[in-house]
């Protein structure tokens, strides 16, 4: 009995027990918060035969979720991704989706600037 309550007291013990529970408690905490990240990420058409598409050439998006999916991300083959041929010719002001990004459910769009994208589609060839 003598030598489980010295063991319990030695600050060997108590030194390892105190990382165990603050390594808990940090993940635990760690896991609650969503986080959010800026990326500029560039317009991109797709079915656009025989139309002149004006556009933004990129936009900053913030991206927001937690920690650990934000890291499995590769901001560098994000994209806005938008079917012209679902345009007609004129003008069209869209909003951006995570569908035309390509995002995981897991992950959200916060803030799009320009906020909304001005897109003119005329008849011309390419």
């Amino acid at each position: 009995m003598r030598a489980l309550r010295t063991t319990f007291s030695s600050t060997l013990f108590l030194k390892a027990t105190s990382l165990v529970i603050g390594f808990l408690l940090w993940s635990t905490i760690n896991h609650l918060f969503t986080y959010s990240t800026w990326v500029t990420v560039p317009v991109c058409f797709y079915n656009s035969t025989d139309k002149l598409i004006q556009a933004p050439e990129s936009v900053a998006v913030e991206l927001t979720g937690k920690r650990a999916h934000l890291r499995h991300i590769d901001k560098e083959a994000l994209a806005v991704h938008l079917d012209a041929s679902l345009l007609s010719p004129g003008t069209h002001k869209l909003s951006l989706s995570s569908e035309q990004l390509l995002l995981p459910s897991t992950i959200s769009i916060t803030t799009v600037i320009p906020h909304h994208l001005i897109i003119t589609i005329t008849g011309g060839t390419l």
